[in-house]
């Protein structure tokens, strides 16, 4: 067999022909059979909304209203600069430094004093005594 470049070894050369072959010879073939393939069919009855919530037709005991989730969204903007675990302290300290709504540092003051380090916002929410999503269990 031939080199096909000096700049490595013929057990290299025949490694990458062997990577490459299936694209050399099953590329063809399977354009051919994609474009084959049947797309899957519109359906016209249902109006296709761009600004629709995914969750607005959720379950009313599983999810949390759109407000809600509208809410939370707004608390985690708040706070996304914070490094977690968080303390009160640091929650207020990065919404005011992220100039978050004037409501949303006065919710984070809220939270009690203390040494209590929060994970999550999830958890941030819950203390604050914001809804929450139920699994479909409970």
């Amino acid at each position: 067999m031939e080199r096909m470049t000096d700049k490595h070894g013929p057990r290299l050369d025949d490694a990458m022909n062997r990577e490459v072959q299936s694209l050399i010879d099953g590329g063809v073939e399977a354009r051919s059979q994609e474009g084959r393939m049947q797309e899957p069919t519109f359906d016209e009855e249902t109006p296709l909304d761009p600004g629709a919530r995914w969750d607005e037709d959720q379950d009313p005991g599983i999810g949390v209203s759109p407000a809600t989730a509208d809410e939370r969204a707004e608390l985690a903007k708040a706070v996304a600069s914070v490094q977690w675990p968080a303390t009160r302290d640091d929650l207020v300290r990065a919404a005011r430094d992220d100039f978050a709504p004037d409501r949303v540092v006065a919710l984070l003051e809220e939270l009690p004093h203390g040494d209590r380090t929060y994970e999550t916002v999830q958890a941030v929410w819950s203390a604050l005594g914001g809804d929450t999503e139920q699994t479909h269990t409970q």
